[in-house]
Order: structure tokens, then C-alpha cells, then sequence
């Protein structure tokens, strides 16, 4: 592969990693934010938000990268 074409796709990747990843990461800093602010504890429903927003950010990172490397062999 020509490594213009090879720096497109690394570009391409990233640019979707970084859309796919922007709105869970902002849930987990608007969560961040709910607990600093009103002082929740652990059990809160503001760490069931962190919760689920880490877990669909680490799904589309996974999913992101499985699609890339299944596309590379």
C-alpha cells in the first residue's frame, strides 16, 4: 500500500474515532461535574451515567479498531 494511501486511512481512522468517542467522554465529564457539584456519593445516578458513558466509549473504540483490522487482513 502507498504510504499516502495508508496516511489517509490512519486519518480517516482517527477522525472517526474521535466523533464516535466525543459524546460518551462529554456524558462522563457532565457526570463528573453532577457529583462534584451536589456531592453525591458512589451509588449515585450520576456514577451510573460515568458508568454507561465508559462503557459505550470503550465499545466504540473496540468496534472502531475490529472494523480497521478485519479491513487491513
Amino acid at each position: 500500500m502507498e504510504p499516502k494511501i495508508e496516511l489517509r486511512i490512519a486519518e480517516l481512522l482517527a477522525s472517526r474515532l474521535c466523533h464516535d468517542l466525543i459524546s460518551p467522554v462529554g456524558a462522563v465529564n457532565s457526570g463528573i461535574e453532577l457529583m462534584t457539584e451536589f456531592g453525591d456519593g458512589p451509588e449515585c445516578e450520576s456514577m451510573a451515567l460515568i458508568t454507561s458513558s465508559a462503557r459505550t466509549a470503550s465499545d466504540c473504540l473496540t468496534s472502531a479498531l475490529t472494523e480497521q483490522i478485519s479491513g487491513i487482513t
